[in-house]
């Protein structure tokens, strides 16, 4: 078995095994929880960091959902009153003159 490192930074604790770097959390369940858990055979680590990155997915998605409604109110605010680039573009013909090069 290669080297084992354990390193502390920020309330953080990362395992070092040579290739991988991955923070440690503990999570707290009762005692029949515990005892369940024990009843099934599977790997609960693999199972929680699964669950982690699916609801930073979902969070991600729902974020990028909220967005869009966001920017689809303003658009339908805004209907009928002139674009950015036509405000820009007139005001700098006033400034300027319709020829500036």
């Amino acid at each position: 078995m290669g080297d084992f490192q354990v390193i502390s930074r920020e309330n953080n604790i990362y395992c070092n095994d040579n290739n991988t770097n991955m923070a440690v959390i503990t999570v707290r369940i009762d005692d029949e929880t515990k005892k369940l858990m024990n009843e099934i055979r599977i790997n609960w680590s693999e199972f929680i960091r699964e669950a982690i990155r699916k609801k930073i997915e979902e969070e991600k998605n729902r974020n990028l959902a909220k967005a869009i409604l966001i920017n689809e109110r303003l658009r339908k605010k805004s209907k009928g009153e002139a674009k950015a680039e036509e405000i820009i573009r007139q005001f700098r013909e006033d400034r300027y003159g319709e020829n500036r090069s």
